[in-house]
C-alpha cells in the first residue's frame, strides 16, 4: 500500500499523491503547520498538528485583537468571568478591540482551546468554507482546511 493510498481522505480532497508524500514527511519530521501551495487552482491548504492548534491560534489571535471582541457575548464572558450583558454593551459601544485585549491579558492559548473544543479548527482557520480533513500520522493527528 503506498502513502497515498493510506490517506485516501486526502486524496478525496483533491490533494496529489506527490503532496500526499510530502505532508507526511512533514508529520514525520515533526512540522505542526504548514501550507500546501496550490495557488495555481486559485487556493492554498493549511495543515495543522491538534497539539499545537490552540498556540497556532493563540498566535493568530494576537495580531487582530479586533476579532477576539468579535465572539459571542456568552463565550467571551464564560472566559473573562464577567456577564454576558457587559460583554454585550462593551460590543455595542464598539469595544471590539478593548474585548480583545482583556481576553489576550487573560489567558490567550486557554481562549484559543476553548474556541478550538467549541468549533472546530475549520470554522477557526478555514475562511473559504469551515470544512476540515481529519488525518492520523505518524501518531500525531492533522486537520487539512482550504485557505482561502
Amino acid at each position: 500500500m503506498t502513502t497515498a493510498t493510506k490517506y485516501n481522505e486526502l486524496a478525496d480532497l483533491g490533494l496529489t499523491n506527490n503532496d500526499v508524500e510530502w505532508l507526511v514527511t512533514q508529520a514525520a519530521i515533526g512540522e505542526t503547520d504548514y501550507t500546501l501551495d496550490y495557488s495555481e487552482q486559485g487556493y492554498d491548504w493549511r495543515i495543522v498538528s491538534h497539539d499545537e492548534a490552540a498556540k497556532i491560534l493563540a498566535e493568530q489571535f494576537e495580531s487582530d485583537l479586533y476579532v477576539l471582541g468579535c465572539f459571542s457575548p456568552w463565550f467571551i464572558a464564560d472566559h473573562l468571568g464577567i456577564a454576558t450583558d457587559t460583554v454585550e454593551k462593551m460590543q455595542a459601544a464598539d469595544g471590539f478591540e478593548a474585548l480583545g485585549e482583556l481576553i489576550a491579558a487573560k489567558n490567550l492559548v486557554e481562549f484559543a482551546q476553548k474556541a478550538i473544543d467549541t468549533d472546530g479548527l475549520g470554522h477557526l482557520f478555514n475562511s473559504y468554507d469551515g470544512e476540515e480533513a481529519e488525518v492520523y500520522i505518524d501518531g500525531k493527528w492533522f486537520s487539512v482546511m482550504r485557505a482561502n
